[in-house]
C-alpha cells in the first residue's frame, strides 16, 4: 500500500490528523483525540502489509478486525 493511502486511510477512518510543529527533519507526529500518537516515519513508498499490521495492532492497539477494517 502507498505511504500517501495509508496515512490517508489513518486520517479518515481513525481521526488522525499531522502535528504542526513536528520538530526537524522529514518524519512528522500523527495525533488523534481517540488514539496514540504515532510517528510517521514512511516517505513516498509502500508500506508493507506487516509494517500496517505492526503499527495498527502494537502502536494504535487495534484488534485484527478492527485493523481489516480500517484497510478495506
Amino acid at each position: 500500500m502507498p505511504s500517501s493511502e495509508f496515512k490517508r486511510l489513518l486520517c479518515m477512518k481513525l481521526g488522525y490528523r499531522e502535528l504542526g510543529d513536528s520538530g526537524k527533519g522529514s518524519h512528522c507526529w500523527l495525533v488523534s483525540d481517540a488514539h496514540p500518537r504515532i510517528r510517521w516515519a514512511f516517505h513516498r513508498r509502500e508500506v508493507s502489509s506487516i509494517e500496517v499490521r505492526k503499527l495498527l495492532v502494537n502502536q494504535i492497539g487495534l484488534t485484527l478486525e478492527e485493523a481489516r477494517r480500517v484497510v478495506e
